[in-house]
């Protein structure tokens, strides 16, 4: 069983999915639908006009996978359009504390869209200036628009999910709109293995990743791309007491499988762009659901005999 929650805008979907000739139901804001879904079985909800369903609240009895996105979006929403899409993570694993690196190649700037997952939570970012704001209502959001070269921290007093998404030109100039979901830092992982989106020579993208480093984990000369220690400049991340938080970086790289790795733990994010063409996606989430039992060890090697 699947119950929905549609918070904001009108949606219409199958009154009964296992009767290919069942008539839509509308769904008003405020309203809950509940259905029966069988194993491999897909449930389409969306609008035609293309209004934002964000905050739609899915229960469901038993594990699902939800991806959401937008077939021909803009943000904002006078620009260009581009497909976009996520797999979004149950609320369970999302986060409260965020470091923001600003896309390389791209000079119109993102918009970070931040969606709570309970009542009463208070957001505060740091970014040029340090802004705090009081957010009532699960599934409601709060989005603000972030300079080309700005980076940014972001805390929440309750989980939210944060979007980072890069704003779409006015014209051709390079660069499309697309998104990215960003780990929070107890998702942070230590190595990384990826790939680029493979393009061809009439549709060439510029790849480019961007790393991210609490401050606790920060060494320089432990951060290795494809092998070897990154000769870059390291911008520093400050929370609004002006603490160094974490560093991030940014540079374009090739067509091709790279790895990125750590003795701390990091957060990469690979995208490319070129004129009207965009692609985004973490490079990996280390999750750990909330309420899950760790397990420490206080030496890195054991030995254990077959006794044991």
């Amino acid at each position: 069983l699947v119950g929905f929650r549609y918070p904001s805008t009108n949606v219409t979907i199958p009154q009964d999915t296992q009767d290919q000739t069942s008539i839509n139901k509308l769904i008003q804001p405020g309203e809950n639908h509940t259905i029966t879904l069988h194993r491999r079985q897909t449930l389409f909800i969306g609008k035609d006009q293309g209004d934002d369903i964000t905050g739609t609240r899915i229960v469901s009895d038993k594990p699902l996978t939800v991806i959401s996105g937008h077939e021909a979006g803009s943000v904002p929403s006078d620009g260009t359009l581009e497909p976009m899409a996520q797999q979004i993570p149950p609320t369970q694993l999302w986060g409260d504390t965020f470091l923001i690196v600003p896309f390389a190649g791209h000079d119109e700037g993102q918009y970070i869209k931040i969606l709570t997952s309970k009542d009463n939570t208070q957001v505060t970012y740091n970014c040029m200036n340090y802004n705090s704001v009081h957010i009532q209502n699960a599934g409601k959001v709060h989005q603000f628009f972030v300079p080309s070269d700005t980076y940014c921290y972001l805390e929440a007093n309750n989980s939210v999910l944060v979007g980072q998404f890069a704003a779409s030109p006015s014209d051709n100039t390079d660069g499309d709109t697309t998104m990215v979901l960003v780990a929070s830092l107890d998702q942070y992982s230590k190595s990384f293995l990826f790939s680029t989106l493979n393009g061809t020579s009439q549709d060439h993208l510029n790849h480019y990743i961007s790393i991210s480093v609490p401050s606790e984990y920060f060494n320089p000369d432990n951060i290795l791309y494809d092998g070897e220690i990154i000769d870059i400049e390291w911008t520093a991340i400050y929370d609004g007491g002006n603490n160094t938080i974490g560093y991030g970086c940014s540079f374009e790289v090739s067509q091709a499988i790279h790895t990125v790795d750590s003795k701390g733990r990091l957060f990469v994010m690979v995208y490319g762009f070129r004129v009207q063409r965009a692609y985004a996606y973490a490079a990996g989430y280390m999750f750990s659901p909330e309420g899950a039992l760790g397990l420490k060890f206080s030496s890195d090697i054991y030995t254990i005999s077959e006794e044991d």
